[in-house]
């Protein structure tokens, strides 16, 4: 079971230097009802000359629970770039519970793609063109897109 080791330092777009604000990418860990926020408040403090960034959202483990399912849909529409790993996936997907043991079928091929597919189902990015990367433990990583699939090892 996951348990954060300190306590937890929220950082807020408005509290980014400008310099942050004008990067390319930016990786947001939160729940799905702040991915709306975080990043229309980034978009409106960056410099408007730039090009759109790039959003990866990290949902908090915390939010990996099957009736977050609606807020998740809402949250992947904001972002380019959905990053859960597979325990987290499973069990907002109800394939797994919080009391569940070690489970290594998660992690094949079949199943990891499975996961990707049921999330692709929902529009990730403004124009649902989003990709979803599972991160699966000592299997690397799975990345997908609704057009394409790959397992990524670990190295």
């Amino acid at each position: 079971m996951f348990e954060y080791q300190a306590p937890l330092i929220e950082t807020k777009p408005v509290d980014m230097p400008i310099s942050y604000l004008n990067s390319r990418i930016f990786h947001i860990i939160c729940y799905p009802i702040e991915v709306s926020q975080y990043v229309t408040d980034i978009l409106r403090l960056r410099d408007k000359q730039l090009p759109s960034p790039i959003f990866i959202w990290e949902p908090t483990p915390e939010c990996a629970l099957k009736g977050y399912m609606q807020s998740w849909i809402e949250a992947m529409k904001m972002v380019d770039i959905i990053l859960p790993n597979h325990e987290e996936i499973a069990e907002l997907l109800g394939l797994i519970s919080k009391d569940y043991k070690k489970n290594e079928n998660l992690l094949t091929n079949e199943i990891l793609i499975h996961m990707a597919d049921k999330l692709l189902e929902h529009q990730i990015g403004l124009n649902g063109n989003g990709c979803v990367i599972i991160r699966a433990s000592r299997e690397g990583c799975l990345v997908a897109t609704k057009e394409r699939k790959e397992i990524i090892p670990t190295y």
